[in-house]
């Protein structure tokens, strides 16, 4: 059915009434898009979906915060043939469909004097994240979708969805010419979680400060994880886990891990293997000498021989004559 919608563009309409899904209200159940339409909120324009590699990933997507705060339904769209069906089926029943992980999201007060006040308060700070993560983001900007969460990753609008990045990464013909999809991100932060706020308060005082650098690529990274993008620089997320929790502890990030103790038992074991490995050592070494002595000795008699032969030849020749 969904190969169809992808091959079959004259009959893509009548298709999609057959498609199912779950939604954020099927409790499990999957659910049509005739059905989702029928129930939609009265101030609801658009069909929301978020694609994803299951179920529960999608589920935790930091980008649906402001949809399921504001009772909006969204569809969870799983499979990995769903991405294709979405490039032909850009709207149903008269209705477009919108992804909830793009940045062409919007909502009413989008454009409100008070949300651009607040990107203009916020900008030293944007720009400075921009500057700390150069290539990995397009841009850096306030979010008008979060409420929980510090920061989500969003694609652009006609980039690839971090599904949708991992489906063509997994495929064998997948090339760099497709590269310039997979690396439009945007990174949205909520100038109202706390995380936020301390951070602009102590980049304002403190724009070289590498703790600070290492906390927005570590923010950057976890992004990365809950929007569904590949991370391609697993030591380095490793390595700032680390450092967080050492910091965490307050312990130094740098402190020299402490050697382990050695026992008397394993000491003395440690001196027996090291005295049989001398040993062995001794014992191969001599052992080649009294080789090579006797190759010496059976060369001399070698020689011996020779001579021997040599003056009894001479000897039988003088009777002879």
């Amino acid at each position: 059915m969904k190969m169809g919608i992808i091959n079959d563009r004259k009959n893509k309409s009548k298709l999609a009434k057959l498609l199912r899904f779950e939604s954020s209200k099927s409790d499990g159940k999957v659910i049509s898009l005739e059905s989702y339409v029928e129930r939609m909120k009265e101030d609801q324009k658009k069909i929301y979906y978020i694609t994803g590699e299951n179920i529960d990933i999608v589920k935790a997507c930091p980008a649906l915060e402001k949809l399921i705060k504001l009772d909006y339904e969204v569809l969870y769209m799983v499979d990995s043939l769903d991405e294709y069906v979405l490039q032909q089926l850009s709207e149903f029943d008269g209705v477009s469909l919108q992804s909830a992980g793009k940045e062409s999201l919007k909502f009413g007060n989008d454009d409100s004097d008070q949300l651009k006040e607040i990107q203009k308060e916020f900008e030293p700070l944007t720009d400075w994240i921009k500057e700390t993560l150069g290539e990995k983001v397009e841009k850096v900007k306030v979010s008008n979708r979060l409420t929980t969460t510090p920061v989500v990753l969003v694609s652009g609008q006609y980039g690839w969805s971090g599904n949708m990045e991992r489906v063509m990464k997994a495929q064998a013909l997948a090339g760099k010419r497709n590269s310039y999809q997979s690396s439009k991100k945007t990174m949205e932060i909520n100038h109202r979680h706390p995380v936020i706020v301390t951070l602009k308060e102590k980049v304002a005082a403190d724009k070289e400060s590498k703790d600070l650098k290492d906390i927005t690529t570590l923010l950057y990274n976890t992004a990365l994880l809950q929007n569904g993008f590949l991370m391609e620089e697993h030591k380095h997320f490793a390595d700032l886990v680390n450092r967080a929790v050492a910091l965490g502890l307050e312990v130094d990030p740098n402190a020299e891990v402490i050697e382990r103790p050695v026992d008397e038992e394993e000491e003395e074991e440690e001196e027996e293997e090291e005295g049989e490995e001398e040993g062995e050592e001794k014992g191969e070494e001599k052992e080649g000498a009294e080789k090579e002595a006797e190759k010496e000795e059976a060369e001399k008699e070698e020689e011996t021989g020779e001579g021997e032969e040599t003056d009894s030849g001479k000897e039988d020749d003088k009777e002879t004559v």
